[in-house]
């Protein structure tokens, strides 16, 4: 199981807060074509194809098929589904084990754009020229993850005594000075809120003749002897994580149509990220008398709950330039191909953490809000290259095919104005060992039955960019995390004006989170044990519904 969790995204609080790593480039690079109705509905197989606003994004060349100009406006809704619930441990033990729905819906604008078309009225050569500008959405960030259950074993917050202790060295001495948050490192400054939140704590235990300070956590059993793992009843755990954001392309488009057979352009564009993420863990006592906690000359009460909570916001600008052809050698066929230049981001990163405690007396809870860190970095996304063939069946329909890469190991993290890159090593190195060339299949069609009326399906197979994982010390093939779509569609035209219609439906691998990691902890008998930490087994689906209304002039 150790193995499987490493290939994901591992979503523990603070593991990966303020280390860039290849999950960060992942994000920042991939791409979900969106488009218009038309284009979606045929899996935006449209490198050959053109003609329609959402391409140009897909092929330069396209806007110079259109032989018009247009202007199109896309609204859409986003359904999704998923389905939570915690994974068997190698022992049965059960972490998370209420099986939830989660469902979310939210609205966006996949396109918006217009071109302007240019006749020279000539018969050969130059015939027409245009250009345009339009705003694809690329990738929406749109999620919503609960899952709550009984656990008998395990605590976040025990997890984070251990990391604070055996992992990272601190003593309870370290984060008791009044200016701590300028004394330790950003990316522990969870483990400082909870402790002034009075969710992990100081103790003293008796190691052989030696006295020695100790963390643990506020769901834990403590005495001379130090940790002895969570109450005898357990806790229960809530964990929610909420997504939200956007990548979008601003794209000014010029191009050129030769005797109708050579189409080529080029296009300018910005990309903008904005991505947030909110997560939080909550812990309950199932029985109130559980866990005794001990204040001193205060006094003592019992533990009742503790909660923390992560922030991330993430806010970018980038710029590429697309140059792209189609060629019809004979009549009915299509060929096309496009390429763009690696992506060159600027990113700024907010990230916050806070703590809270309560207890059966009100009179000890605590809380604690970390300053809220700031980063700033450049990020260079991959080279894009997308190759298409279509064929035309007269007025009857249309037949397509596209075929697109990215090479993922060209990934590169570097700090802004300098050309010191050595704190981006270790990303940039996990980047080349770990991720590879994503591919990309859409296929699509279009029927028309009827001059007016247009019916079209398409469909999408989209590899990971991850290709390997550490197993150890060792790099090991990863399992397969493939994007599937389906789509659907049809479309109606009554001279100027035309509007369009699509579903897709996005079919996700399973996903498996890891809330907090494994941590070892110290038995009434002196014994040193280690225990697997919950496992959150997580499966989406998502609906796309747009609707296309276009202006020809």
């Amino acid at each position: 199981m150790k193995k499987i969790i490493l290939t994901f995204a591992v979503l523990a609080f603070g593991l990966s807060a303020t280390a860039q790593n290849y999950t960060d480039g992942l994000r920042f690079s991939e791409n979900e074509y969106e488009g218009t109705a038309r284009t979606i509905a045929m899996g935006n197989a449209f490198t050959a194809l053109g003609g329609d606003m959402g391409s140009l994004g897909i092929n330069p060349a396209g806007s110079a098929v259109a032989r018009h100009s247009q202007f199109t406006v896309s609204p859409g809704m986003n359904i999704s589904i998923a389905r939570v619930q915690g994974e068997v441990l190698n022992d049965g033990s059960v972490g998370f084990g209420t099986r939830l729905q989660n469902d979310n819906t939210t609205f966006s604008m996949p396109n918006l754009g217009g071109m302007i078309n240019f006749n020279t009225g000539r018969s050969r050569g130059l015939k027409n020229w245009s250009m345009g500008f339009v705003v694809n959405n690329t990738r929406s960030y749109n999620e919503d993850i609960i899952a709550r259950g009984l656990n008998t074993r395990t605590s976040a917050f025990g997890e984070m005594a251990a990391r604070a202790q055996y992992e990272y060295g601190y003593k309870p001495s370290d984060f008791s000075v009044d200016n701590v948050y300028d004394n330790i490192y950003a990316g522990d400054y969870d483990l400082v809120s909870a402790f002034r939140a009075g969710a992990i704590a100081g103790t003293t235990f008796t190691n052989g003749t030696n006295t020695e300070n100790a963390f643990v956590g506020v769901t834990e059993n403590s005495s001379v002897d130090g940790r002895i793992g969570i109450g005898e009843h357990g806790l229960n755990q809530h964990f929610g994580q909420t997504i939200s954001g956007a990548k979008s392309d601003f794209v000014y488009n010029l191009a050129f149509n030769v005797s109708d057979v050579f189409f080529f352009g080029a296009n300018i564009g910005v990309t903008t990220i904005n991505y947030n993420s909110n997560e939080f863990l909550r812990e309950d006592a199932v029985d109130i008398d559980d866990v005794k906690i001990d204040f001193g000359e205060s006094g003592s009460t019992y533990f009742s709950s503790a909660k923390k909570t992560y922030s991330y916001k993430a806010d970018g600008t980038g710029v590429y330039g697309k140059f792209g052809f189609i060629l019809t050698p004979w009549k009915g066929l299509r060929l096309g191909a496009a390429i763009q230049t690696p992506t060159s981001y600027t990113i700024r990163e907010r990230i916050g953490y806070s703590c809270e405690a309560k207890f059966e007396d009100s009179k000890f809870n605590g809380s604690d809000s970390a300053p809220v860190s700031k980063y700033e970095y450049d990020f260079k996304a991959p080279l894009r290259a997308n190759f298409g063939v279509a064929y035309t069946l007269g007025k009857f329909g249309i037949v397509s095919a596209d075929y697109e890469l990215s090479d993922y190991r060209k990934m590169y993290f570097s700090v802004p104005d300098t050309s010191d890159n050595s704190e981006f090593d270790d990303a940039n190195n996990e980047i080349y060992d770990l991720c590879g060339v994503q591919h990309y299949l859409r296929l699509g069609a279009e029927v028309k039955p009827a001059d007016w009326f247009s019916v079209r399906a398409g469909y999408t197979l989209k590899t990971t960019g991850q290709t390997y994982e550490y197993d150890g010390d060792s790099l090991v093939k990863a399992p397969a995390q493939n994007i599937q779509t389906a789509s659907f569609g049809f479309g109606f035209s009554s001279g100027a004006f035309f509007a369009d219609f699509a579903a897709v439906g996005y079919f996700y691998s399973t996903q498996y989170i890891m809330p907090y990691g494994n941590y070892d902890y110290t038995d009434d008998t002196h014994r040193s044990l280690t225990t697997e930490s919950p496992i959150i087994r997580y499966r989406r689906n998502l609906v796309k519904v747009v609707a296309t209304l276009g202006v020809r002039f």
